[in-house]
């Protein structure tokens, strides 16, 4: 009589199956052999895994010195609407050898938005994807005083227009008079009466023209881009 998970035949060897076929206890010829794998722990700090609108990452064992031989992983991944701003707070490696990588992306293939060693400090970066991906890894002498890196990241995503329709207002950018978060987008939209034309008067501007010459103020008569531009 045949019992449900015991051998089917009658044989010297028995063999655990988990095939669709036959779930359970088989005999099988005792010469049969059959290769396994065991589960082994990988080497260095596991990988780090980030899903909120911001957070802040940095080299193992930061502000003490980073281990020799060390790689470590980070993701940050984000609803699909939004994209990422990276900024390296505080950076200082072994020149061209102890190396962030940062990815517009999920893995090592994906575009690169920066590769950094040495020294650096508030550097950031804007991802085009909802997905960054960082890798940094050092050598296997010593470090000297190098303390590695600390980051922070946050969401981005571009702001609704701002539409005004008083007769006077005021516009100013985000924190002003101090320096706009990076990669601050704001549109306004000044709307008036069909017999009325619009003034606007810049009383005070300041922006990072000598770090970068890309933060500007832009006028259109019109309500796009595509319109005369009265001031640039």
């Amino acid at each position: 009589m045949h019992i449900t998970g015991e051998p089917s035949d009658w044989g010297d060897c028995v063999a655990l199956s988990s095939s669709l076929e036959i779930n359970g206890w088989v005999t099988v010829d005792c010469e049969y052999s059959q290769f396994y794998l065991c589960e082994m722990a990988a080497n260095g700090p596991a990988a780090i895994i980030m899903h909120d609108e911001e957070g802040q990452f940095e080299s193992p064992e930061y502000p003490n010195n980073y281990p020799n031989d060390v790689a470590v992983s980070y993701f940050i991944e984000l609803p699909a609407d939004n994209r990422i701003v990276v900024t390296i707070e505080y950076m200082f490696t072994e020149e061209l050898r102890d190396i962030l990588h940062i990815y517009d992306g999920p893995w090592e293939m994906s575009p690169t938005l920066a590769r950094l060693s040495g020294f650096h400090q508030n550097h950031s970066f804007l991802s085009h994807s909802n997905v960054v991906m960082a890798e940094f890894s050092s050598d296997g002498e010593s470090n000297g005083n190098e303390i590695g890196f600390k980051a922070h990241y946050r969401a981005w995503s571009p702001r609704p227009a701002e539409l005004l329709q008083q007769r006077e207002g005021i516009l100013s950018s985000t924190n002003f008079p101090l320096l706009a978060p990076p990669f601050t987008y704001q549109h306004f939209l000044i709307q008036c009466a069909d017999v009325d034309h619009v003034h606007v008067n810049i009383t005070g501007q300041r922006n990072k023209l000598e770090l970068c010459g890309d933060d500007h103020l832009v006028l259109f008569e019109g309500t796009t881009i595509s319109h005369r531009v009265l001031r640039k």
